[in-house]
């Protein structure tokens, strides 16, 4: 034992962290707060050949036509790490619907059905947060790219929308 003096302590803290590091592998939200295996935010970043893969939602809005609009203008006060969560519901205009699958049988499921009253205000504040950056106030587009970045040169070498969604006010 003597020659491997931190052996028990080691031991010790591959059983601690054993189980956090699995709920982490099968879905991100499934860690232990307070954040015990990564740091806040960090994610897996594809690399491959000095190209990095990475993925970015953008807001547009109209005016005579199609224009990128300010995230941080748009939400108001609200901090950037809560896009994401208001993307699943849809900016709070449909239902939220979050599956975590555990091994093969057994999942998590929570749902979230927006309310009439909820509804009306979330519309309202939509269209508000268009009016602030001089957008109509009737509609907004999410697209979702596929960024990839060349390491070597530092630009951007491609950027393909993956997905488009409209969000009607009206």
């Amino acid at each position: 034992m003597k020659a491997y003096p931190h052996l028990n302590l080691t031991l010790i803290l591959i059983l601690l962290f054993f189980f956090p590091f699995i709920l982490k592998l099968k879905h991100s939200s499934l860690e232990i707060y307070p954040a015990i295996i990564f740091p806040s935010g960090a994610s897996v970043i594809k690399t491959e050949n000095d190209i990095k893969t990475t993925y970015s939602y953008e807001l547009y809005g109209y005016q005579d036509s199609l224009v990128v609009m300010d995230k941080s203008i748009f939400l108001n006060g609200i901090p950037m790490k809560y896009f994401h969560s208001m993307l699943q519901g849809s900016f709070g205009l449909g239902e939220f619907k979050n599956e975590i699958q555990l091994f093969n049988s057994f999942s998590f499921v929570e749902r979230n059905y927006p309310t009439e009253s909820s509804l009306t205000a979330t519309t309202e504040w939509l269209k508000a947060r268009l009016l602030d950056q001089n957008m109509k106030d009737s509609i907004f587009v999410l697209r979702f790219y596929e960024l990839e970045y060349d390491l070597v040169n530092r630009n951007i070498k491609s950027k393909t929308l993956q997905n488009e969604s409209f969000f009607k006010l009206d």
